[in-house]
């Protein structure tokens, strides 16, 4: 069973490869090649110290969701959903008046 950092930066990576392709539309097949590397050396730098690969991993995770993409973020699609808000893909400049 692969250790808890190693699940955290995978799905990392997940949130950041879908993020861009959603609100970009545009794949970047590098950014699933550095994150199964990237889970892979935290592997092995789980067996050192397990809860400072966690730490670390977690810290990897708040970037990853707080990246924005075409002005939008994970934590911000997140929070358009639980406020009942609407999240659109490409948002119009506010009109003078």
């Amino acid at each position: 069973m692969a250790a808890p950092g190693t699940n955290i930066v995978l799905v990392a990576g997940a949130v950041t490869f879908t993020g861009e392709w959603y609100w970009s539309q545009k794949m970047d097949w590098k950014v699933p090649l550095a994150t199964i590397l990237l889970a892979a050396g935290f592997e092995g730098l789980s067996s050192l110290d397990r809860n400072g690969t966690t730490i670390l991993a977690l810290i990897i995770f708040a970037g990853a969701a707080s990246t924005k993409f075409s002005g939008h973020s994970a934590f911000d699609m997140v929070t358009a959903l639980v406020s009942g808000g609407k999240t659109k893909k490409n948002p119009t400049p506010a009109k003078a008046s």
